[in-house]
């Protein structure tokens, strides 16, 4: 077999022989078909390598056309850098690509399967063929059953971790040593898969299984039978193995000193040394041990035997630390990346773990391998079984001890050989490190600490795991002391006394029991389950911890004991999967979080062949979410996965009482179902706090204590207010506060109560009488706020506002169905709040809803109008928005309101300067709302008309004037405190500072008015600002800058559903890639900017946008695509009512058309276009003219081109066009 290819570039290791690419020694994701265009360009590197000559190696007897290499090409580039990668991989404009990059071959690296060959063979690598499912009948109502089964099959295969087993394809069956085949037939609903792996060699059938199933959810039932057929095919064709871990661990000690750490660094080297000698290779760090892998366990006790001889004998100056190691055995898994893992490396970490300094522990396991013969000079010491953190089944340890060296040493670190009575972790202990680091810190700090938190949220595991950790802290012992099942508060102390085994002759008092037998000791107590015997269980802590100074507690309670010296640790739920956008959640999302890797771990135990998938990802982040990350709620939504899929349970989440009740027989009963759990803690309660909870139970999200008083005011009784009663709730752990920088504190509810609330709410008969004083409230707020973001205060009312945001749509929701006015009234008052925001969906929505529900002409109906027609135009709904905005207009006249028909006549303008006229329909309108603004004395709406007049005077090229304009409203909205349109004026002027070419102003006006857009949470005019910024930095030759900002730019726009600036920005961002040398990563952003501007019929934007796709296209060599890109914008641009883009177009065609005469006529029309339309040019588009010029004039006499620039200043616009259509025709077919 020949040798591996490897080679090293800059961070990146290629091994070419494996096919796979890495970066810092991480495995870096990539196609095959992008690895071997790599390896091509490596092992071609000194020359450059033609596009037809990669794709008859990359793709060799395949047709495929050039888009497929540009597209492994461009993914190359991504993953070898920023996005650009030209640090390794050059573009050779019409000759194909070179790599670039300082190359060294290498030798691979070992991996796992280098550690123990397979006998006999040179290439212990199953290949595997999957060969179709055949249809045998019956299914004719799913003819693709087969065929998506066999996907599946392919699928899950290749996400094994398995680097033994490869993949062939079906026409390529000559090298396999392995064939799987089958079949599948229908029998009414039901349908059976038969299955068999065969040696091609010989047709030996090696396993063989058929499945009988009923045919409902085909897909989830392609999923199962495929798992099931693969983890056989695994076993059959990649075996465990049987290792030995050794792991290596130096004694905890103060911090080492110059010379102490040197001592350490030789320890290391010399443990190394010794380890290496009998064949140990050096996996990774386990916790705080090293971890090294041998292929026989003789080789791992001689190791370990020579390494501490060699610690002993070495002459140190110092003392040094003693260090402690631990010997298992078992199988592994091989893993494509490199590693070894599973619970035989998690036992190994256990064992050295329990083991002292200096002291050789080993597992029988272990002896097993080696027939119990001791090396030479050593001996075995049966220490019997013992429980490892972790692990439920015990393990049998014995000490190595070896002639010479110590074999005296105390207890080892388990239950069974420590004075402690907490039991064995009987589930895997999930997430919680940075809890568990704090709790050990504050038991430092602090002789008693409380865990408070919310019933189910994990404080009994929590003080479990963390007082497991800290039994080495306590020589005298560590002792649980459970309270949960005792209904007597009195029987306390005689608890404590029997978990001590403390007990004595006649009357003795129990707490003269506890006191004599802990007197002089070093002891933790932990006290869990205190909530429901609280007073009891805080005397008994303070008098424990007055009498005996030596004593710390460590207690576990919904509410603090409010004991003297207590600290308070509250318990958090569990963290979450990030994103809030529940339906793009992937594996990778679920298993960052702690809740979504208790779910799965979780699912694993209930349902063993469940496995985190694509398709269900989503569904489990959602259940993560919806139980709050509540450890016992996702322990008891993974019981049902025995009976439903993640989904079905998902679903069902509304009904979480009747669901959530599958806890296991042996736990507590408040702990078996979610009802109980609560039902617990509510029974606690006395009525008045019963009552503000119930209330509580209508707000959505956070609230503010105002908030709560006012809509809770008939829960309170006698001398019990609101405030009270939220203090209790919050101190009981059944309402969480949170404090907000700057907005004081909220309080929310977990989901889960507030779902039982919210019951007991309705069975209260209050629940219409709360929701409406919750409905007032929040109309009130939103009212104040309205006009509130016209002034200096807007900032504080839009934080406000988006806090509430949940609130008030809780009022719109309920509103909707019993108030319709109502409705109508809160919407209107939130459309502005909604336009600045960003949130046009939303707002188009719920206006849309408020006019079809409130038809009477008033004011409620006006306000609801003007937001409705601004969120249409948002949303590029035209003459929606137009009509929207007329009828406005016209009931505000009716009505009287000089304001409201300034505001609609604003937004009116603003719609109209889209259409083919522009500026020329929206001037009137604004010159006519001007004086209504002013006459109502509105400095807002004053502001906001300076700005589109301004807008419309940019429009027509008359950038002095307009700037003039945006300063002007800028002063006026700066001396009426209009912070929020303020900035809108300020972008506009650094927008004309920018075609005026004054670049140091256009930075400075374009700064500010982005730290302030930002400041307001202006997500929409921040995207358009950064958009300028970008296109001053193209400008500036700052193109990575350029690239940066024009793509934040973009995804905001995508991101707030905006199409219109959305395909504006995506020319912008095309143009700066192009220049950059990316067209392939630009043609997509300007072909998209051209489709949306079809779909909005937008003809002069459409008409740009296929200019910028036909300049991509040219920069590529690909002439024909460019011409008909910009034949098709000269189309449009026909159509257009103004001709600011023609001039580029005309110049484009004549550069794919140079050799023609027509071509420098075309040029000298587009130059006395740009002239009479005062059209200025920027430095990059100077440049592009530039060189358009040059390119034509060298196909020409000097005296032929200036003849023709001549004859061309002087044809008209639709002349030009005429000529340009006149050449497209002289093209061959296929171009036209």
């Amino acid at each position: 077999m020949p040798p591996r290819r490897s080679y090293q570039f800059g961070s990146f290791r290629l091994d070419a022989g494996g096919r796979v690419l890495y970066r810092d020694g991480q495995r870096v994701a990539l196609t095959p078909k992008a690895i071997d265009v790599l390896i091509a360009l490596i092992e071609a590197r000194d020359r450059s390598v033609g596009k037809d000559e990669l794709l008859r190696t990359v793709w060799a007897g395949t047709v495929v056309e050039e888009g497929s290499l540009t597209s492994h090409v461009s993914l190359l580039r991504k993953a070898l850098g920023d996005d650009s990668g030209r640090d390794f991989i050059e573009t050779l404009p019409k000759r194909g690509y070179r790599f670039i990059g300082q190359v060294v071959q290498t030798a691979p690296p070992a991996g796992p399967a280098d550690i123990v060959p397979r006998a006999g063979a040179a290439d212990a690598r199953a290949l595997l063929a999957v060969l179709p499912f055949e249809h045998r009948g019956g299914l004719d109502a799913h003819p693709d059953f087969g065929d998506g089964l066999t996907e599946e099959v392919l699928t899950q295969l290749a996400r094994l971790r398995a680097p033994r087993l490869g993949l062939v394809a079906t026409g390529d069956e000559t090298a396999v040593s392995h064939r799987l085949e089958g079949s599948v037939r229908g029998a009414g609903d039901r349908v059976r898969i038969s299955v068999q792996l065969v040696r091609p060699s010989d047709r030996h059938p090696l396993w063989a299984e058929s499945y009988e199933r009923p045919l409902r959810d085909v897909l989830a039932l392609q999923s199962d039978i495929a798992r099931a057929i693969v983890l056989e095919v695994k076993g059959q064709l990649a075996p465990l193995r049987t290792l030995t871990f050794l792991l290596v661990a130096m004694e905890e000690g103060a911090a080492l000193g110059e010379a102490e750490a040197g001592q350490a660094t030789r320890q290391d080297a010399l443990l190394r040394e010794a380890i290496a000698r009998h064949g140990g290779r050096m996996l990774r760090a386990v916790e705080d041990a090293l971890c090294f892998v041998f292929p026989q366990a003789g080789g791992a006790v001689g190791a370990v035997v020579e390494a501490q001889r060699t610690l002993f004998d070495e002459p140190w100056e110092r003392a040094v630390r003693p260090v402690r190691m631990g010997v298992h055995s078992g199988t592994v898994e091989d893993a494509d990346d490199g590693e070894l893992g599973g619970p035989t490396v998690a036992r190994a970490a256990r064992v050295v773990a329990a083991a002292q300094g200096g002291q050789i522990l080993v597992t029988a396991a272990t002896l097993a391998l080696l027939d119990e013969a001791a090396p030479p000079g050593g001996e075995w010491r049966d220490l019997g079984d013992h429980t490892l953190r972790g692990f439920v089944r015990p393990e049998r340890l014995y000490q190595l001890t070896v002639a010479g060296l110590r074999s005296e040493f105390p207890p080892i670190r388990t239950p069974e050989a420590m004075r402690t009575n907490l039991p064995p972790s009987l589930t895997m202990f999930v997430g919680r490190q940075q809890a568990l680091a704090q709790l050990r810190e504050l038991l430092r700090r602090s002789r008693m600490v409380t865990l408070t938190g919310a019933g189910g949220v994990g404080k009994t595991r929590l003080s479990l795991e963390a007082a497991g950790l800290l039994v080495d802290d306590f020589p005298d012992g560590v002792w649980l002391v459970e309270l949960a099942s005792l209904a007597d508060a009195a029987l306390v102390p005689r608890v404590i006394a029997s978990a001590l085994g403390a007990r004595g002759d006649g009357d003795t008092p129990p707490m003269t029991l506890i006191q004599a037998r802990l007197r002089g000791k070093r002891v933790l107590l932990v006290l869990d389950n205190c909530e429901h015997v609280l007073d009891e269980a805080a005397q008994v802590a303070q008098t424990l911890l007055r009498a005996l100074p030596q004593t710390q507690l460590l207690a576990t309670s919904r509410q603090a004991l409010g004991v003297e010296g207590e600290t308070v640790f509250r318990v958090p739920s569990l963290t979450l999967p990030g994103s809030n956008e529940m339906s793009s959640a992937t594996p990778p999302d679920v298993l960052a979080s702690e809740a979504g890797q208790l779910f799965v771990e979780r699912a694993a135990a209930v349902q063993p062949d469940f496995a985190l998938t694509d398709r269900n990802a989503a569904a489990v982040a959602q259940l993560c979410r919806r139980l709050d990350g509540i450890p016992l709620a996702i322990e008891l939504a993974t019981a049902r996965l025995t009976a439903l899929s993640v989904e079905e349970v998902a679903q069902r989440l509304d009904d979480r009482f009747s669901l959530l009740t599958g806890g296991l027989r042996t736990a507590l009963p408040r702990q078996r179902t979610l009802r109980a759990l609560v039902d617990w803690s509510y029974e606690l309660l006395p009525g008045s706090e019963r009552a503000v909870l119930d209330a509580l139970a209508v707000f959505a999200g956070g609230f503010s204590l105002e908030a709560a008083e006012r809509v809770c005011a008939d829960g309170a009784e006698g001398d019990t207010s609101v405030f009270d009663a939220i203090g209790q709730l919050a101190a009981k752990s059944l309402l969480i506060a949170e404090m907000h920088d700057g907005s004081g504190t909220r309080y929310r509810l977990l989901e889960t109560i507030r779902q039982y609330a919210g019951e007991k709410l309705i069975e209260g008969g209050r629940a219409e009488t709360v929701r409406q004083r919750h409905f007032d409230h929040f109309v009130d707020l939103a009212t104040t706020g309205a006009s509130a973001l016209g002034g200096p205060t807007a900032l504080e009312w839009l934080d406000r506002l988006e806090a509430e945001h949940d609130n008030l749509r809780a009022a719109l929701d309920w509103s909707g169905g019993t108030d319709p006015a109502g409705y109508a009234r809160l919407a209107g008052a939130l459309r502005l709040f909604w336009d600045i925001r960003g949130h046009y969906t939303e707002g188009w929505m719920r206006l849309g809803r408020a006019l079809a529900l409130h038809t009477a002409r008033d004011h409620v109906r006006l306000h609801a109008l003007i937001g409705a027609g601004q969120a249409a135009h948002r949303l590029a709904h035209e003459q929606r928005s137009d009509d929207l905005l007329n009828e406005a207009t016209a009931l505000a006249q009716e009505l009287g309101s000089i304001g409201s028909e300034a505001e609609a006549t604003l937004c009116l303008a603003d719609v109209r300067k889209f259409s083919p006229a522009g500026p020329d329909a929206s001037e009137p309108l604004l010159l006519r709302g001007l004086p209504l603004a002013r006459a109502a004395g509105d400095h807002r709406l004053e502001t906001l008309i300076l700005t589109e007049l301004g807008e419309a005077a940019k429009l027509r090229g008359q950038y002095a004037k307009a700037q003039s304009l945006f300063l002007e409203s800028v002063k006026c909205g700066s001396d009426a405190g209009c912070v929020i349109d303020t900035p809108t004026a300020l972008h506009h002027a650094g927008q004309c500072a920018l075609e005026q070419l004054d670049f140091a102003a256009a930075r400075r006006l374009l700064g500010d008015a982005l730290v302030q857009h930002r400041r307001n949470g202006n997500q929409h005019d921040a995207a358009q600002t950064l958009n300028n910024l970008g296109q001053l930095a193209l400008n500036e030759h700052r193109l990575d800058e350029a690239r940066a900002l024009s793509s934040e730019s973009l995804r905001i726009f995508r991101g707030l559903h905006d199409p219109k600036c959305s395909a504006k920005t995506a020319i912008v961002h095309a143009t700066v890639l192009n220049a950059i040398g990316d067209g392939v990563a630009a043609l997509p952003h300007a072909e998209s900017a051209a489709e949306t501007y079809r779909g909005l019929a937008l003809p002069q934007y459409r008409a740009r946008a296929l200019c910028t796709v036909g300049c991509i296209h040219a920069s590529l060599g690909q002439a024909d695509a460019a011409r008909r890109a910009l034949f098709d914008g000269l189309a449009e641009q026909q159509r257009a009512g103004r001709d600011a883009g023609l001039p580029d177009l005309l110049e484009m065609i004549a550069v794919t058309h140079a050799d023609d005469p027509l071509a420098a006529q075309l040029l000298g029309t587009a130059t006395a276009l740009r002239e009479r339309l005062n059209i200025p040019l920027l430095p990059s588009e100077r440049t592009q003219c530039e060189r358009r010029h040059a390119d034509v004039r060298a196909r020409h006499t000097e005296a032929a081109f200036e003849r023709a620039f001549a004859l061309g200043n002087t044809r008209t616009r639709d002349d030009a066009i005429r000529s340009a259509f006149a050449l497209q025709r002289r093209l061959p077919n296929e171009t036209s």
